[in-house]
């Protein structure tokens, strides 16, 4: 597995909070989807949603990133919290091992403001909850050439996939599509190197 960093990249912001809400507007304008990220300072990620929120732009904000809370608001703001299950287990100081350690740790962020907790399990699939619990789930697909290669971006792309899916108007919980792309993005990430 490997990454590339390029050291202070998320952090080459205006430093002027109106600077930065109007940036984020203009960003904002005419956008089905906005798919937040934690590697970017919170301060930016709460413009951005709060521009996204007033815009009705639907949220996927993927956890991953930092290993520190989430924002109240940006938990709040978001319409699908996306963490895998050590981000969960971070996040809620939680075991995570099983399904229902996943669906309690799961709970634990809806009770907190989450919309939907959409976790994605590696080998195990992708399981979304709510406020009543399980609300879909999608096995993880077979990885194309029957080799992982190199998992490092399957998760980045799984979440992008599914932002992709809401942007083009799937429900994720209620249409199987949205998490069969999403799954099969992440599955076929993991088929080529980087």
């Amino acid at each position: 597995a490997s990454s590339v960093v390029v050291g202070g990249a998320n952090s080459a912001w205006p430093e002027n909070d109106d600077e930065l809400v109007s940036t984020m507007v203009r960003a904002t304008r005419g956008a089905a989807v906005m798919l937040l990220q934690r590697e970017v300072p919170d301060r930016v990620n709460l413009a951005a949603a709060a521009a996204a929120k007033a815009a009705g732009v639907p949220i996927v904000v993927d956890a991953g990133g930092v290993d520190a809370p989430i924002p109240a608001a940006l938990l709040e703001a978001a319409d699908y919290l996306c963490p895998n299950e050590s981000e969960l287990a971070r996040l809620t100081r939680s075991p995570t091992s099983t399904d229902d350690e996943v669906l309690i740790a799961g709970l634990e962020l809806v009770a907190r403001g989450a919309k939907r907790v959409l976790v994605t399990l590696g080998a195990r699939g992708a399981i979304v909850i709510g406020a009543t619990g399980v609300l879909a789930r999608h096995d993880a697909l077979p990885v194309p050439g029957g080799e992982v290669v190199d998992g490092t971006a399957a998760g980045d792309a799984f979440r992008a996939a599914v932002a992709v899916a809401v942007a083009e108007g799937v429900d994720v919980v209620r249409d199987t599509r949205g998490l069969a792309l999403a799954a099969a993005a992440g599955a076929y990430a993991g088929s080529v190197p980087g």
